[in-house]
Order: structure tokens, then sequence, then C-alpha cells
């Protein structure tokens, strides 16, 4: 399920005086949709956080959150650029039981200060912790 907080994520970056915002939701999403397609055989999106999950079709939800995306750089153009992206992973069944919940980290340190390059670093990391995590999980091999 895909929540309004997750369309609209975005990440700040504040230099002295001035902050820089990037949006970060469109990727999120897709990004977030092509890995639980690569985990789960049979995925639905729904961009409805509203929706009555009681009356949904499938059997089993995942509901992504994102919990902080930060990033930092030094005062200088050679100082380096450290971004950490943290989301939780939430699984339930139609009846609204908790069935896995896991948070996950993703980071990155780019040597030369690129800001956006960090980010996009630390959510490709995220995804691919998301996905070992997942795949590994004893609970979600056996759903049924």
């Amino acid at each position: 399920m895909i929540t309004d907080d997750l369309k609209q994520a975005k990440s700040e970056v504040h230099y002295g005086l001035d902050t820089i915002i990037i949006p970060m939701g469109e990727n999120l999403v897709y990004h977030t949709e092509m890995m639980l397609r690569n985990v789960f055989t049979d995925v639905i999106i729904s961009e409805y956080s509203n929706i009555d999950i009681s009356k949904s079709e499938t059997s089993y939800i995942m509901i992504p959150k994102l919990l902080f995306a930060e990033n930092a750089t030094g005062p200088w153009l050679w100082s380096p650029a450290k971004a950490a992206i943290a989301m939780e992973w939430k699984m339930i069944k139609r009846s609204g039981e908790k069935v896995w919940i896991e948070t996950i980290t993703g980071t990155y340190v780019d040597k030369m200060g690129g800001t956006k390059e960090a980010i996009k670093q630390a959510y490709t990391d995220l995804l691919r912790k998301s996905q070992e995590q997942m795949l590994s999980s004893k609970i979600l091999r056996n759903l049924q």
C-alpha cells in the first residue's frame, strides 16, 4: 500500500542559510514497487491509504513507511556528503494482524560532496538490504 507520506517524501539539505529540498516521493514509490515485484510473485499496488483492508482482495498487505531521509555535508567543496534513509516494512493480513515488521537503513558516503548522489546511493543500499531481508525471512517464505 502506497501512502501519501511516501508519495510526498523529500529530503532537505542545509548549507549555511540555504536549504535545498530534494523531492524523493516519485522515485521511492517507483523503486519500492520494482523491488517488491522482485521479491513477491503477485503484487498489486494500491495508492489509497484509507481503504478498508478487510475488504481487500489480497491475503497480505505490505506497507512501506519512510522513517527518515537525512543527509549532511561539510562546508568545503571537497567535504564528504553522507546520507542515510530508513524505512519500516510492515506486512499485515487482511484482518489487520501484523505478520512481519522490519526497519532497514541504507547509507552512503560520497567522498566529494555529491549530495544527490549520496541520497540515490543510500536509497539503493536500502532497497538492496530490504530485498535481502525479505528473501531471507522465514516468516515471509512460509506465507501462503
